[in-house]
């Protein structure tokens, strides 16, 4: 059974999440700096990274504390892949899939990158598609045309682009709209490669509900969003960490 009293952690490239559970209840709290994350570990920790030098400065602020154990997860349960596709899979990607079971069920996980995975009817992950976040197009812009500024995504307003009279308000616009019809193409892939009717999306990430929002498939009410394309939605901020717990608990 999955333990409950163990810390999950999430190593990110831009943020990490710790998530302190009581019974299936998860608190998440993000932090930008290994350091700030290792001074509120206490006790057991395991997780997983997709920036081996963050885990490595956490792992090490974390020992020099002595108040917590850190463990990295490794070797995916079975039957979520076949083995040299877990091999080949970044751990992120699995433990969002994990955390989305039972299938089928389209998974979007909207971060500095952008994934959309599949899993089928009898839990098996069946790949998907990596895609750059507004965060990365802001910054491959920049780096590419030094011209346009680089400008944080908390210049996106949500909804519908409109076009910018100034180079802020046409950049901001214009990379909105390719992230949220862009997502929108590659869940319509997903789902017409799946081929379930009967399949749902699962949703998580920090602009994963402003995508949702967005979107010409879906509504949004409160904290619920209803359909896309007449299929369910499940929306969950703390989807990564489920997984890392059922994740954990295959290794105790």
């Amino acid at each position: 059974m999955p333990r409950h009293d163990v810390l999950t952690v999430d190593v990110g490239n831009s943020s990490l999440g710790v998530g302190r559970w009581e019974g299936e209840r998860v608190v998440v709290t993000r932090v930008a700096d290994p350091l700030e994350a290792a001074e509120i570990l206490v006790g057991e920790a395991v997780g997983i990274t997709v920036s081996e030098s963050r885990w490595e400065a956490l792992a090490e602020a974390v020992a020099q504390r002595g108040k917590a154990t850190l463990r990295h997860l490794e070797d995916a349960p079975v039957p979520l892949a076949c083995e040299s596709l877990a091999e080949s899979t970044g751990a992120d990607r699995l433990a969002t899939v994990l955390g989305a079971l039972p299938g089928p069920v389209v998974v979007v996980d909207a971060g500095t990158a952008v994934t959309v995975d599949l899993v089928d009817r009898e839990g098996v992950f069946r790949g998907g598609f990596i895609a750059p976040g507004p965060a990365a197009a802001f910054a491959g812009l920049h780096a590419h045309a030094p011209a346009l500024p680089l400008i944080s995504t908390a210049a996106l307003e949500g909804g519908r682009p409109t076009p910018g009279l100034e180079t802020m308000g046409a950049l901001s616009g214009g990379v909105w709209g390719l992230a949220v019809g862009g997502v929108d193409h590659l869940v319509e892939a997903a789902f017409s490669s799946l081929g379930e009717k009967e399949a749902r999306l699962c949703v998580t990430g920090g602009w994963g509900r402003a995508w949702l929002a967005a979107s010409r498939h879906t509504s949004v009410a409160g904290a619920k969003a209803s359909l896309f394309s007449e299929r369910a939605v499940d929306w969950d901020e703390a989807l990564v960490h489920r997984g890392l717990r059922l994740w954990a608990g295959e290794q105790v």
